[in-house]
């Protein structure tokens, strides 16, 4: 996918979830799958394309959008933009879920407490690298960011 047509897939996907477009191409830099990337996980598992879908969503996906599960593993491993609306739409239903931003964050990686504040701390210092420092201060409850104590 050219730059120019990711960049506007990540706009509108985010746009659409109602989410800060700079997190949601964070969140796809650490995830950093492209199109027609496939990675076979250690717990049977797969992940697809630029925003690493899981498996475990095919399903729930399928259903959706009236494909076979068949097609839509393949709509996620190479349609880019496609990829990226669900990789919008899963990070937003995890926000709500979640009730609190950066949580919603890490439970998009996993619910495990220490694999998601370790995820959360990924995306921030990478959001802090690809953005600058004030990027963290613009997202919403940016204060509330998990203490690995807590």
């Amino acid at each position: 996918m050219l730059p120019e047509a990711a960049a506007a897939c990540i706009y509108l996907a985010a746009e659409a979830a109602k989410l800060p477009p700079p997190i949601l191409m964070t969140v796809l830099t650490v995830e950093a799958g492209h199109e027609g990337t496939h990675a076979h996980n250690s717990n049977g598992t797969e992940d697809y394309g630029p925003g690493q879908i899981n498996t475990v969503w095919i399903g729930e996906i399928a259903q959706a959008i009236r494909r076979s599960p068949e097609e839509t593993r393949a709509l996620l491993q190479y349609d880019g933009c496609f990829n990226i609306r669900v990789t919008a739409t899963l990070l937003r239903r995890q926000i709500n879920a979640a009730g609190e931003f950066w949580t919603g964050v890490g439970w998009y990686h996993s619910r495990n407490k220490a694999e998601s504040l370790r995820y959360i701390r990924r995306v921030i210092a990478t959001a802090k690298r690809l953005f600058g420092p004030e990027i963290i201060a613009k997202t919403p409850t940016a204060a509330a960011v998990p203490h690995p104590d807590s």
